[in-house]
This record gives structure tokens, C-alpha cells and sequence, in this order.
């Protein structure tokens, strides 16, 4: 059996990066869960989706720079000129997704086993 070797950053995270070209802009729904964006190249202009409540933030973040984004939130990213980041899904925001599913999952079990249950007098006869 061959033993799997470690692969190196930029193996890893290939098929994850994003690139905003020059004068390109792109405009991002964050979610289901909170994600981390990270620039791997900048500078990367990112302004953050406001509510009638909390203004639009307008953000200048440099290589290595991360920021946390919430669920549901609209971002809109720019290089200047050109950028490249990635989107990384917390720890926290899979447990929360699991929690969900298997909520979710013990409600459609239990609306099985009732349907079942009020089927079988039913199917005896």
C-alpha cells in the first residue's frame, strides 16, 4: 500500500482560490454559515452588504488579511488592480450544518414511524 504524502499549499488550495482581474468585480452571497475570506494576493477592496440598521462596510485588506463574513450577508470584492482570496468554511459553520441535518433527520423519522403507525391497521385488514 503507498503511504499519502502531505501536499503542498498551493496543491491544496488551487481549486479553492478566487481571482478578481482588472476591473473585475464580483459580487458574493455568503453561506449557508459563517465563511473566513483570506487574501492570498491584494491589495482586495471587499465592502460588506449593509441593513437599514448598520451601514455598508467598505474594508482594504492585504495578502495574508482574513476577515470574518456572516451568513447571508452580500459582499462585493475588487482587486486594485488585481486580487486573489479564498472563502473558507469554519469548523463551527459544519457543526452547525450537522446539528441542522440531523435535526432534520430525527423530525422525518418520527413523521415516518407515525405515518406507519397510523397505516397498519390499515394494511392488516
Amino acid at each position: 500500500m503507498k503511504t499519502p504524502q502531505p501536499m503542498r499549499d498551493e496543491q491544496q488550495f488551487a481549486g479553492a482560490l478566487w481571482s478578481v482581474g482588472e476591473g473585475q468585480v464580483r459580487t458574493l452571497r455568503i453561506g449557508p454559515g459563517t465563511r473566513v475570506l483570506r487574501v492570498t494576493a491584494g491589495p482586495l477592496w471587499l465592502t460588506v452588504s449593509g441593513t437599514p440598521d448598520d451601514p455598508p462596510q467598505d474594508l482594504w485588506l492585504q495578502d495574508g488579511d482574513a476577515v470574518v463574513l456572516d451568513s447571508g450577508s452580500e459582499i462585493v470584492v475588487e482587486g486594485w488592480p488585481t486580487a486573489s482570496f479564498q472563502l473558507i468554511v469554519p469548523p463551527q459553520a459544519c457543526s452547525a450544518a450537522s446539528s441542522s441535518i440531523s435535526a432534520w433527520i430525527s423530525r422525518q423519522r418520527w413523521a415516518w414511524s407515525d405515518a406507519l403507525r397510523r397505516l397498519s391497521p390499515a394494511l392488516a385488514s
